[in-house]
């Protein structure tokens, strides 16, 4: 059964809230799989330099958006229910910055159900705008519809 929302939690600020469905529309998922985003490598068209990586894995997926081969933002999804290996890594990648910069905020907890998608900021980027938390809720919508809906 398709899920109606997936947990989004950022750990770098700490926020977290259920990212539904609704809120991405259909022509977005559509031009998304015009764009072919699910391959290993795709160019965004949103500005010179921009791309994403992405890697699938049987319970989950990392996706991570570059600028001229520089890392912004690394994203895993996790939709299988077996999902600690998937937090353990992506709380790896985050204490390995945090100890180099501390933070003000607690880690967000895993969340108790998948799917959830855990995000880590690297580094500060301040051309990234808004259009960066929407594109990650568009991608995992396409992750759950194209790859993961029949899986889990």
């Amino acid at each position: 059964m398709k899920p109606e929302w997936f947990w989004h939690l950022t750990l770098n600020t700490g926020d977290t809230r259920k990212s539904y469905r609704r809120e991405v529309g259909d022509d977005s998922i559509a031009a998304m799989r015009e764009m072919d985003l699910l391959k290993p490598e795709s160019e965004l068209p949103i500005g010179v330099g921009y791309k994403i990586n992405t890697t699938l894995d049987e319970g989950g997926a990392v996706f991570t958006v570059f600028k001229h081969d520089i890392p912004l933002v690394h994203c895993l999804l996790a939709v299988a229910a077996n999902d600690a290996a998937y937090w353990e890594f992506i709380e790896r990648l985050y204490f390995a910055m945090t100890d180099k910069a501390p933070v003000d905020w607690a880690l967000p907890e895993k969340p108790a159900s998948t799917p959830w998608l855990a995000v880590v900021l690297l580094g500060v980027h301040h051309d990234l705008g808004a259009w960066l938390g929407d594109f990650e809720r568009c991608m995992v919508w396409l992750l759950i519809e194209d790859v993961f809906h029949n899986r889990h």
